[in-house]
């Protein structure tokens, strides 16, 4: 062989490798925030590399994923490495992946030497950009809860489903995208969005952006429609209502217009005589003045914190009474660590509505005071506001089913206020109710959801090791059940019995 053809034989391969640098392999890399520990989940077929970055490489086999499914943190597609130390690590997966999900850790990733892959779940991150222009094949993004300013997606043209809320995106264009069937866009900072060219949508959730207008008349096959929390007004609102198709579908049409600017005075029946549902529309609340103590005889038990440290306490309303169209008279107990008290007060309802419309939903506001027994130890009295939101199809239904967590339809309650000793006069500051906001929660790493470890010692062990077990085996209904054996599980299950 001469120089010449060694030259271009060289260059050839040179040029081969340049474009992909693993001489062909699908590849991805991603940059973490300092951890000592790493999952990640992957998908496809044949072998996979990983490169963990700490000079550790390890090979497995790929399990398949059904791209019509929803790919969870199952235990056949997780890989876990454990680190000497904590630092930033630089990961680099080599293989066919087809599907592939990280969260709560990621600060970079490459996805663009990968055009294999079908399913991307970078949902809850730290990303600033994420390139899928070279990601033809993609059918789900989850690229939520993350610090995009701004979403290519006109390379992925088999796209299927999109998720982009909570970002800061001040634009989005999915013309390109004639496969799509699901759009989430809430909460960012979009002005406008075209979806004149996406026939197949069947759900368009663009709620808590600066939306003042809007035109759905080419999405013949919308069944949901979130436009909550935009700028629409009336009149904006029913020009939207006026494209709404009137096709009859298998599926019920839904449209949510909550707090919108408009919303109070916009004309509904545009959009329910074309067979949609109308949820938000505030000109039909009214207030009521219903007796609810027959839905709250049940047993409501909370959860909640109380002083600087967010120790764990329980509050239980065992016996409600009417007084008036406002008052009503609460018996219970209260718990902190081993200290139970009754206590008997009042709470001041100042504010009951619900939507008049076909869809009930509404809000209870107001004032309680509740007095613990002085002839017990460590007693006081708790003051504050509190507010309970519900959705449901019972109108009376105002306090029930905010006793547990596993609730038939959502109600939310949150009662607020202090604390005060009879005997010092100290005063703490309380919250309980069934929100996650009655719990003081783990933010470093993302996972909102889970009380921190710093918080064992202030009566939590049952909830931060109920969170440790979710993440570990990520299944909630076997964690549930292991927690039973929990020594703490009983204490706070049946306290007030």
């Amino acid at each position: 062989m001469n120089k010449v053809n060694i030259f271009l034989t060289v260059a050839l391969i040179i040029t081969v490798l340049g474009c992909n640098g693993s001489g062909g392999a699908n590849q991805m890399t991603l940059t973490t925030t300092e951890q000592n520990s790493v999952s990640i989940y992957l998908a496809g077929s044949g072998e996979v590399t990983i490169d963990w970055g700490d000079q550790t490489v390890e090979t497995h086999e790929l399990t398949p994923f059904d791209d019509n499914e929803y790919f969870g943190e199952n235990a056949e597609y997780r890989f876990r490495h454990e680190y000497a130390d904590r630092a930033v690590r630089i990961i680099t997966v080599t293989g066919d992946v087809t599907a592939f999900r990280a969260n709560y850790m990621v600060t970079e990733l490459d996805v663009s030497r990968n055009a294999a892959l079908r399913t991307l779940d970078c949902w809850n991150n730290r990303l600033t950009t994420l390139d899928v222009s070279r990601n033809a094949a993609l059918i789900q993004l989850n690229c939520g809860e993350n610090q995009l300013t701004a979403l290519d997606v006109s390379g992925a043209t088999a796209l299927k489903m999109l998720y982009c809320s909570e970002n800061t995106l001040t634009a989005l264009k999915v013309g390109d995208n004639a496969a799509l069937e699901i759009l989430r866009c809430v909460d960012n900072q979009l002005t406008a969005i075209d979806v004149s060219r996406n026939a197949a949508l069947v759900e368009l959730s663009c709620g808590r952006n600066q939306l003042t207008a809007l035109d759905v008349s080419r999405n013949t096959a919308l069944t949901e429609l979130d436009v909550s929390e935009n700028q629409f007004t009336a009149a904006a609102l029913n020009t939207l209502f006026a494209t709404l198709h009137d096709k009859d579908l298998a599926a019920e049409k839904n449209i949510y217009i909550y707090r919108t600017t408009g919303s109070a005075d916009c004309d509904p029946t545009i959009a329910r005589t074309k067979g949609w549902k109308v949820s938000g529309f505030e000109g039909g609340h009214q207030h009521r003045t219903d007796d609810i103590t027959d839905k709250m005889k049940q047993e409501a038990i909370f959860l909640g914190m109380i002083g600087a440290e967010n120790r764990k306490m329980g509050i239980a309303f065992l016996n409600i009474v009417r007084l008036d169209d406002k008052r009503y008279e609460v018996t219970g107990k209260s718990k902190v660590r081993d200290n139970i008290c009754d206590f008997r007060g009042v709470v001041n309802v100042e504010d009951a509505t619900y939507d008049g419309t076909d869809y009930f939903e509404g809000a209870i506001t107001g004032k309680y005071l509740f007095e613990e027994d002085r002839n017990q130890s460590g007693t006081g009295v708790f003051e504050g506001t509190f507010k309970i939101v519900w959705n449901n199809e019972n109108l009376n239904t105002y306090f029930s089913s905010i006793a547990h967590d596993e609730v038939e339809f959502n109600v939310g309650a949150t009662f607020t206020g202090t604390w005060k000793s009879y005997r010092t006069g100290s005063v703490s500051k309380t919250c309980w109710g069934n929100l996650w906001e009655c719990k003081p929660c783990c933010i470093n790493d993302g996972q909102e959801l889970w009380v921190s470890e710093e918080y064992r010692s202030s009566g939590w062990a049952l909830e931060i090791d109920l969170g440790n077990a979710i993440r570990e085996n990520w299944d909630y209904d076997d964690a549930t059940e292991k927690l039973k054996e929990h020594p703490e599980y009983l204490e706070w299950f049946e306290w007030w019995k």
